[in-house]
């Protein structure tokens, strides 16, 4: 005979409920990994406005010699000899 966890568990299965819900040790897994994402993601936002200054930096000291070239993923800046 099935334990009344294994019923709630082809109920919610059914419903989509995720197993985590269960097992102790998967739910603190999974919060351990869903708050470390949080925190990287924390990390990249407060890192955005050094990189920003840095970039503008980089810019004012190259001046008009140099052509600034954003890269397509945004995440370093090329720059390029300016042919005159």
């Amino acid at each position: 005979m099935d334990s009344f966890v294994d019923m709630l568990w082809d109920q919610d299965v059914d419903m989509g409920v995720d197993r985590y819900f269960y097992d102790p040790v998967l739910r603190e897994q999974h919060v351990k990994k869903q708050e470390a994402e949080q925190n990287k993601l924390q990390e990249l936002k407060r890192d955005m406005p050094n990189k920003k200054q840095k970039d503008s930096l980089l810019m004012k000291r190259q001046g008009s010699e140099f052509l600034i070239l954003p890269h397509p993923l945004g995440h370093c800046v090329h720059s390029v000899k300016r042919q005159t």
